[in-house]
């Protein structure tokens, strides 16, 4: 439990980043390297995302198939 409220933590931070650094890339008045580093946080933001996003999604389908594998549907329980 303690795990997944963390986690929800960084996406929430994440998505204040991301819509931060869109912020910030877009305004007006900006120098060239200013804006090149407002992209370079930006995709370094979408790409912790992303691995974040990855890591869900490995760990969801390993339940199912833990689950899978309790209920006897990828392995009979027959011979345990």
């Amino acid at each position: 439990m303690m795990e997944n409220n963390r986690r929800e933590r960084l996406f929430q931070e994440l998505d204040e980043c991301l819509d931060l650094f869109h912020k910030k890339l877009h305004r007006q008045k900006q120098d060239a390297s200013e804006q090149m580093g407002y992209g370079r946080l930006l995709l370094n933001t979408i790409n912790s995302y992303a691995k974040l996003l990855d890591t869900e999604e490995l760990e969801l389908r390993v339940e199912k198939l833990e689950s899978q594998i309790k209920d006897g549907v990828l392995i009979p329980n027959e011979g345990r």
